[in-house]
């Protein structure tokens, strides 16, 4: 699968994927899960709940263009490898006739935080917590898809601005629908540190792995997310896994 990384710091792709390649390496000397087995594992967890959900259907984000102008109306939700939805969003969303939809949800920081977020009542549009109706989809000018694949500028293109309306809202209050687990390989220090010296990023990995050995697991306000809880322990496991510590070994010598 190819990445597009024309969004992080610096301008040469060459260096970029060289920095990234550097994190890859040195992610894999100080942790015991491989960077990629790593991806692998978390994406299988937010499979899980695409399962429970149901989609009616899926389409690379890439192929939506086409996918829009020939399938029946519905509303798109974007997401990738870190993002879960409750079972019942696909309900929720389908009663729903505006534009756009969106609802508050939770985060997962590293090294295990959980957190709850407000989209202030749909004044924010964050990474899985919205979806956009197809026929709305096909109003967003074409240059400008793209942008729905971040929530920062998601909100520029899709929030009233100015007065100015586009798109019709609604915003789904008192359910949290969707979780972001942003882990410490796609957390906004990870991008920060790619272009660090090998010195730094390793520091900044070993700091995250000596958090998690010091209580770094904090999971509150659980009941808010309650139909999350399977995939909140496997992916505590995950981390247990990721974290733990290398062993050492003891040779002894007996005197004669």
């Amino acid at each position: 699968m190819q990445q597009d990384i024309s969004h992080l710091p610096g301008s040469n792709p060459q260096k970029q994927l060289g920095d990234i390649l550097k994190f890859i390496r040195t992610w894999d000397e100080i942790y015991a899960v491989s960077f990629f087995q790593f991806r692998k594992e978390r994406a299988e967890i937010a499979e899980s709940t695409f399962q429970k959900v149901g989609f009616d259907d899926s389409t690379m984000l890439s192929n939506l263009d086409s996918y829009a102008t020939s399938t029946d109306d519905c509303y798109f939700m974007i997401s990738d490898d870190d993002d879960w939805y409750n079972p019942v969003v696909g309900d929720a969303v389908r009663s729903c006739e505006t534009d756009v939809v969106s609802w508050d949800d939770a985060t997962i920081q590293p090294p295990v935080v959980l957190s709850l977020r407000s989209s202030r009542n749909g004044r924010t549009l964050w990474t899985n917590s919205w979806a956009i109706r197809k026929s709305a989809y096909l109003r967003v000018p074409t240059k400008d898809r793209h942008k729905l694949k971040y929530h920062t500028t998601a909100s520029s293109l899709l929030l009233p601005k100015g007065g100015h309306h586009p798109f019709s809202q609604q915003f789904l209050p008192n359910v949290r629908y969707s979780v972001a687990c942003k882990s410490v390989s796609s957390h906004c220090k990870y991008f920060a540190c790619l272009s660090k010296p090998k010195s730094e990023v390793k520091g900044q990995l070993k700091s995250w792995r000596k958090e998690f050995h010091k209580g770094g697991v904090k999971i509150q306000n659980l009941h808010s997310v309650e139909w999350a809880e399977e995939e909140i322990e496997r992916y505590v496991n995950l981390c247990e896994r990721l974290f733990s510590l290398p062993q050492r070994w003891t040779a002894f010598v007996k005197p004669k």
